[in-house]
Protein backbone atom coordinates (compact mmCIF):
# COMPACT_ATOMS: atom_id res chain seq x y z
CA UNK A 1 0.00 0.00 0.00
CA UNK A 2 2.67 2.58 1.04
CA UNK A 3 4.66 1.62 -2.51
CA UNK A 4 1.13 3.29 -4.40
CA UNK A 5 1.45 6.70 -2.14
CA UNK A 6 5.16 6.85 -3.55
CA UNK A 7 4.17 7.11 -6.70
CA UNK A 8 2.63 10.24 -7.10
CA UNK A 9 5.07 11.81 -5.61
CA UNK A 10 8.33 9.94 -7.75
CA UNK A 11 6.23 11.30 -10.63
CA UNK A 12 5.67 14.88 -9.34
CA UNK A 13 9.40 15.40 -8.56
CA UNK A 14 10.30 13.59 -12.37
CA UNK A 15 7.47 15.94 -13.63
CA UNK A 16 9.19 19.03 -11.55
CA UNK A 17 12.56 18.07 -12.95
CA UNK A 18 11.40 17.48 -16.60
CA UNK A 19 9.95 21.28 -16.55
CA UNK A 20 12.92 22.65 -14.91
CA UNK A 21 14.94 21.10 -17.59
CA UNK A 22 12.97 22.32 -20.08
CA UNK A 23 13.35 25.99 -19.49
CA UNK A 24 16.71 25.82 -18.84
CA UNK A 25 17.28 24.39 -22.07
CA UNK A 26 15.19 27.24 -23.34
CA UNK A 27 17.17 29.63 -21.88
CA UNK A 28 20.59 28.66 -23.01
CA UNK A 29 19.27 27.56 -26.26
CA UNK A 30 18.00 31.42 -27.33
CA UNK A 31 21.39 32.49 -28.21
CA UNK A 32 23.17 32.94 -31.15
CA UNK A 33 24.97 30.11 -33.05
CA UNK A 34 28.15 30.90 -34.65
CA UNK A 35 30.15 28.69 -37.11
CA UNK A 36 32.25 28.49 -40.27
CA UNK A 37 31.50 27.28 -43.86
CA UNK A 38 34.01 25.01 -45.28
CA UNK A 39 34.70 25.77 -48.39
CA UNK A 40 33.73 23.68 -51.10
CA UNK A 41 34.94 23.58 -54.96
CA UNK A 42 34.05 21.21 -57.50
CA UNK A 43 35.26 20.60 -60.93
CA UNK A 44 34.53 18.09 -63.44
CA UNK A 45 33.71 17.80 -67.44
CA UNK A 46 30.24 18.22 -68.67
CA UNK A 47 28.23 15.50 -70.09
CA UNK A 48 29.77 16.61 -73.76
CA UNK A 49 33.13 17.23 -72.45
CA UNK A 50 34.84 17.88 -75.88
CA UNK A 51 34.83 18.36 -79.38
CA UNK A 52 38.09 18.43 -81.62
CA UNK A 53 37.69 21.01 -84.78
CA UNK A 54 40.79 20.10 -86.86
CA UNK A 55 41.50 18.44 -90.37
CA UNK A 56 44.60 16.57 -88.94
CA UNK A 57 44.86 14.06 -86.49
CA UNK A 58 44.40 15.57 -83.35
CA UNK A 59 42.60 13.74 -80.26
CA UNK A 60 41.74 14.28 -77.09
CA UNK A 61 40.27 12.34 -74.07
CA UNK A 62 39.30 14.22 -70.79
CA UNK A 63 38.92 12.37 -67.22
CA UNK A 64 38.50 13.40 -63.43
CA UNK A 65 41.73 13.67 -60.92
CA UNK A 66 40.00 13.96 -57.73
CA UNK A 67 37.16 17.08 -57.05
CA UNK A 68 38.96 19.79 -57.86
CA UNK A 69 41.00 18.83 -61.06
CA UNK A 70 40.25 17.75 -64.73
CA UNK A 71 42.68 16.85 -66.57
CA UNK A 72 42.79 17.59 -71.22
CA UNK A 73 44.86 14.79 -72.85
CA UNK A 74 45.81 16.12 -76.19
CA UNK A 75 48.29 13.80 -78.66
CA UNK A 76 49.06 14.07 -82.21
CA UNK A 77 51.28 12.78 -84.77
CA UNK A 78 54.29 14.49 -86.75
CA UNK A 79 53.20 18.18 -87.69
CA UNK A 80 49.86 17.81 -87.24
CA UNK A 81 47.68 20.64 -88.31
CA UNK A 82 46.54 23.69 -86.24
CA UNK A 83 43.45 22.32 -84.21
CA UNK A 84 40.73 23.84 -82.23
CA UNK A 85 39.54 21.73 -78.91
CA UNK A 86 36.23 22.85 -77.08
CA UNK A 87 36.26 21.66 -73.60
CA UNK A 88 33.63 22.40 -71.14
CA UNK A 89 33.63 22.10 -67.63
CA UNK A 90 31.11 22.01 -64.65
CA UNK A 91 31.91 24.15 -61.92
CA UNK A 92 30.31 24.00 -58.59
CA UNK A 93 31.39 26.14 -55.41
CA UNK A 94 30.14 27.46 -52.31
CA UNK A 95 32.54 30.18 -52.23
CA UNK A 96 34.92 32.56 -54.35
CA UNK A 97 37.36 30.60 -56.69
CA UNK A 98 39.72 30.20 -59.18
CA UNK A 99 39.94 28.47 -62.10
CA UNK A 100 43.08 27.87 -63.84
CA UNK A 101 45.15 26.21 -66.57
CA UNK A 102 48.48 24.61 -67.17
CA UNK A 103 50.60 22.23 -69.13
CA UNK A 104 52.05 19.33 -67.49
CA UNK A 105 54.79 18.77 -69.87
CA UNK A 106 54.98 21.91 -72.28
CA UNK A 107 58.34 21.07 -73.70
CA UNK A 108 57.02 18.16 -75.21
CA UNK A 109 53.82 19.85 -76.99
CA UNK A 110 53.47 22.41 -79.84
CA UNK A 111 52.11 25.85 -78.52
CA UNK A 112 48.85 25.81 -76.84
CA UNK A 113 46.65 28.70 -76.17
CA UNK A 114 43.31 28.79 -73.36
CA UNK A 115 40.77 31.36 -73.78
CA UNK A 116 37.29 31.69 -72.39
CA UNK A 117 34.41 31.05 -75.27
CA UNK A 118 31.20 30.90 -72.91
CA UNK A 119 30.07 30.75 -69.26
CA UNK A 120 26.46 29.46 -68.60
CA UNK A 121 24.50 28.46 -65.39
CA UNK A 122 22.54 24.98 -65.68
CA UNK A 123 20.02 26.11 -63.86
CA UNK A 124 17.94 28.21 -60.77
CA UNK A 125 20.32 26.98 -58.34
CA UNK A 126 23.31 28.72 -59.49
CA UNK A 127 23.45 32.42 -57.48
CA UNK A 128 22.03 35.13 -59.56
CA UNK A 129 25.45 36.80 -59.18
CA UNK A 130 27.74 34.22 -60.12
CA UNK A 131 27.83 34.76 -63.82
CA UNK A 132 27.98 38.71 -63.35
CA UNK A 133 30.14 38.86 -61.00
CA UNK A 134 33.14 36.94 -62.43
CA UNK A 135 36.12 37.76 -64.61
CA UNK A 136 37.14 35.30 -67.35
CA UNK A 137 39.96 35.28 -69.93
CA UNK A 138 38.73 36.18 -73.52
CA UNK A 139 41.63 36.50 -75.28
CA UNK A 140 44.33 33.55 -76.14
CA UNK A 141 47.27 33.36 -73.54
CA UNK A 142 49.34 30.44 -74.20
CA UNK A 143 49.65 28.16 -71.45
CA UNK A 144 52.73 27.21 -69.75
CA UNK A 145 54.32 25.14 -66.40
CA UNK A 146 52.89 27.80 -64.56
CA UNK A 147 49.14 28.00 -63.86
CA UNK A 148 47.16 30.97 -66.21
CA UNK A 149 43.69 31.85 -64.54
CA UNK A 150 41.13 31.36 -66.33
CA UNK A 151 38.15 32.17 -64.77
CA UNK A 152 37.67 34.52 -61.01
CA UNK A 153 34.54 34.64 -59.62
CA UNK A 154 32.30 34.83 -56.43
CA UNK A 155 30.04 31.91 -55.16
CA UNK A 156 28.39 29.77 -57.66
CA UNK A 157 26.16 27.38 -56.09
CA UNK A 158 23.12 26.75 -53.41
CA UNK A 159 22.42 23.26 -52.62
CA UNK A 160 24.03 20.27 -52.57
CA UNK A 161 27.14 19.92 -54.84
CA UNK A 162 25.87 17.43 -56.07
CA UNK A 163 22.63 19.03 -57.76
CA UNK A 164 22.92 18.90 -61.73
CA UNK A 165 21.23 22.37 -61.79
CA UNK A 166 23.77 24.48 -59.77
CA UNK A 167 27.00 24.81 -61.66
CA UNK A 168 28.37 27.06 -64.66
CA UNK A 169 29.51 25.81 -67.41
CA UNK A 170 31.96 27.27 -68.74
CA UNK A 171 33.77 26.53 -72.47
CA UNK A 172 37.24 26.44 -72.82
CA UNK A 173 38.72 27.12 -76.04
CA UNK A 174 42.44 25.42 -76.53
CA UNK A 175 44.22 26.56 -80.04
CA UNK A 176 46.89 24.00 -80.63
CA UNK A 177 49.51 25.26 -82.89
CA UNK A 178 51.61 23.14 -85.53
CA UNK A 179 52.66 19.57 -83.81
CA UNK A 180 56.27 19.13 -83.90
CA UNK A 181 58.07 16.98 -86.26
CA UNK A 182 57.51 13.94 -83.86
CA UNK A 183 54.55 12.29 -82.24
CA UNK A 184 53.46 14.26 -78.83
CA UNK A 185 51.37 13.92 -76.26
CA UNK A 186 50.49 16.78 -73.33
CA UNK A 187 48.10 17.38 -70.58
CA UNK A 188 46.25 20.22 -70.21
CA UNK A 189 45.77 20.12 -66.06
CA UNK A 190 42.48 22.61 -65.07
CA UNK A 191 42.43 22.95 -61.67
CA UNK A 192 39.74 24.85 -59.62
CA UNK A 193 40.64 26.36 -55.77
CA UNK A 194 38.56 28.24 -53.36
CA UNK A 195 40.02 31.96 -52.64
CA UNK A 196 39.59 32.97 -49.46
Amino acid sequence: MRTFRLLPAFAAVLLFLFHAGIAQGQSTGAGPISGRVVPAVVLSPAAEALSVNTTSDVSATVFSVGRDRVVVRVSGSSQSAVARVSVRLLMRTNTRYRLSASLVSPQTSPSIAGSIRSVNPTGPAVVPSAKHGLVDLKSATVLSANPLTLVDGPRISTGAPSSPRNALDVEVMLDIAQGPAAAWSTDVLFTIEAVI
